[in-house]
């Protein structure tokens, strides 16, 4: 997972983990911080991986505002990755 997910490439970035107990196969990139609910957090990534496959395939991931897909869907029996980035201003 870690090797898909690689280096922020459009600045700072936000990884999104489903469920949230799968974070320890990320510690590669520590320190990771976990966001308090409601945090404000300016960024120009967001990477959602979902471990639980659920639904269990991306056929049209779903839109986040201000943000466009920045790569190709990753899609393995382990889990699923989507990459969004932030619209140019």
């Amino acid at each position: 997972m870690a090797a898909a997910l690689g280096p922020a490439t459009h600045g700072p970035r936000v990884v999104a983990v489903n469920p949230s107990d799968g974070v320890p196969a990320l510690e590669i990139y520590s320190p990771l911080h976990d966001l308090p609910t409601g945090a404000v957090v300016l960024t120009a990534e967001i990477d959602i991986i979902d471990l639980q496959h659920d639904p269990p395939a991306i056929t049209t991931p779903a839109g986040l505002a201000g943000f466009t897909l920045c790569a190709p869907p990753t899609q393995t029996r382990e889990f699923d990755l989507v990459r969004y980035c932030a619209r140019p201003r």
